[in-house]
């Protein structure tokens, strides 16, 4: 009999004291089969999700940015700042109206900033797009040398983005070296008088240097594009003329700024005036006034990208699987490019450290080691870093979303807003390089909460909350410690929790990319994506 109990009492305490034991016998005994089957069943999935890019829809867009943030910031210029055909520096430097004028007078300067920006990120796609378009033929030699070249092209569209951080305009200097308020005038007169400070002049050629650097890249590219053509056997009249129209207006535009900017004078002081000491530098400038080129020779830039057939571009299908065609380009991986993303964003802050005081006074930043990105010449290698890492996050967003509809078998909406808000928001930070703005902190407040959302959305479909919970707790903790106790080491604790983000945002199992090309003229249609 207490044999009987004794075992009776060891059956029980297996039952109800290891959980582990009760889930196992009541999946084993309790069960219904259909149960069974559901739970065996894998989620659902998508087999492939495909993309058509064109090189025509790139070619529109990029244009029509450039032209819709030309005709806003003229817009804004005349009419919310205090622009004065008397007193611009532009005006004032080559003597004549320059589009560059309206991208200078803040507010208009932000509103610039932000559109060029977009127009720079295009250019940089189409580059991008290009070298894949070459390398799928498969020419070592010819992918080689079209590698050399787009990178060359993209870290000069990265800088142009300094030609906004070159302040014109700062407080000191508004009205070229004299102090003046609002109701104050000076006529042109008065500037050739007193003549352009050295300090303004060595400001308009700087921002005029990195605009040529920019217009020599393009220049570059355009003769790169028509050579690959040239290779291809086109031949046609009309492309050869064309093209040699587009390098001609381009190239001599650019030599006669460079020649321009290396006088080290205003140009109203010198130009047709007086005997040029270089030959060379006397005939660029002659053949460019007797052409024009100054005037219309940056209008090729806008529209080279058209040599490319609207017919023409690639097919990217992303699937779970590996393909077994010559096409596909490996393995993709979304979630190291997010956390790869803000960790370079992470250095850039970290090495700001160094340039700026993390703890001066200024109520136009909350966070205020990113005051750094204003200083120079700190700001003019943070600036363009800090937008290739905004290009980066915006394609790891991207295909983190095409990821997880292949997961999942449908669209997460709440993940595509929270991405796209997240990329916005980071994207407008950049505008802390412009002193005169107060508004960015907002732009870091949305930013941050957003990739707080994308974190635990995305972790949530994973089934792992727990760990994004913990990791968005203590950026909030850290975050709140910056911003009321303001120790400068809590910054770095911050950028490290910052570079540790890659832990909640890599997934398990593998995506694989897939390139085509298309080249048909029945499929040329004028947009920029196509999905389905």
């Amino acid at each position: 009999q207490i044999c009987r109990q004794r075992l009776a009492f060891a059956r029980a305490r297996d039952l109800f004291g290891r959980p582990g034991v009760v889930r196992a016998t009541r999946s084993v005994g309790m069960s219904r089969p259909q149960d069974e089957e559901s739970a065996a069943k894998p989620p659902p999935t998508a087999d492939a999700v495909e993309f058509d890019v064109y090189f025509g829809s790139l070619a529109q867009a990029f244009a029509a940015t450039f032209f819709a943030t030309l005709a806003l910031g003229g817009v804004v210029t005349f009419t919310a700042t205090d622009f004065s055909m008397d007193t611009d520096k532009i005006i004032a430097y080559y003597g004549f109206i320059n589009p560059c004028l309206f991208f200078d007078h803040f507010p208009a300067k932000a509103l610039a900033m932000a559109g060029m920006g977009f127009f720079l990120v295009i250019g940089l796609l189409f580059s991008v797009m290009f070298f894949v378009y070459v390398y799928l033929e498969r020419r070592l030699t010819t992918t080689v040398w079209s590698g050399i070249i787009v990178s060359m092209v993209t870290i000069a569209h990265l800088l142009f983005i300094n030609v906004f951080t070159v302040n014109l305009y700062p407080e000191t200097r508004r009205l070229h070296g004299i102090a003046a308020d609002g109701d104050a005038a000076f006529s042109m007169a008065a500037v050739h008088e007193h003549s352009m400070p050295a300090a303004d002049i060595a400001a308009v050629e700087l921002h005029t240097k990195f605009y040529i650097l920019w217009l020599v890249a393009e220049i570059v590219l355009m003769l790169h594009i028509s050579g690959k053509f040239f290779a291809d056997g086109q031949r046609h009249w009309k492309f050869w003329l064309y093209s040699s129209i587009c390098v001609f207006g381009a190239g001599f535009h650019a030599l006669a700024m460079l020649v321009m900017v290396l006088q080290n004078r205003p140009k109203v002081d010198w130009y047709f005036k007086e005997t040029m000491a270089s030959p060379v530098q006397y005939a660029i400038v002659y053949i460019d006034a007797r052409t024009g080129s100054s005037l219309w020779g940056w209008l090729p830039v806008m529209f080279y990208r058209y040599l490319f057939s609207t017919g023409t571009g690639l097919k990217f299908k992303f699937s779970l699987e590996r393909s077994e065609d010559d096409d596909d380009l490996g393995r993709v991986e979304p979630g190291l490019w997010f956390g790869r993303s803000w960790a370079c964003v992470a250095g850039i802050l970290a090495l700001g450290g160094i340039f700026t005081p993390m703890w001066i006074e200024n109520s136009t930043t909350t966070f205020k080691i990113v005051e750094a990105m204003r200083s120079k010449p700190f700001g003019y290698i943070a600036a363009p870093v800090y937008l290739a890492c905004v290009v980066y996050l915006t394609m790891s967003v991207a295909l983190t979303t095409v990821q997880q509809r292949l997961l999942n078998g449908k669209t997460s909406w709440p993940l595509v807003w929270a991405g796209m808000t997240l990329c916005f928001s980071t994207f407008a930070c950049v505008l802390i390089v412009l002193e005169e703005e107060h508004f960015t902190k907002y732009f870091y407040a949305t930013s941050w909460a957003s990739a707080a959302a994308w974190i635990l959305i995305l972790n949530n479909l994973r089934g792992r909350l727990q760990l994004a919970v913990t990791y968005v707790v203590a950026m909030v903790l850290v975050l709140l410690a910056v911003v009321f106790v303001e120790l400068w080491f809590l910054y770095y604790v911050y950028l490290a929790l910052l570079v540790c983000v890659r832990f909640v945002s890599v997934h398990e199992s593998q995506m694989f990319l897939s390139v085509t090309i298309i080249d048909d003229p029945d499929e040329a249609k004028f947009r920029l994506l196509h999905g389905r």
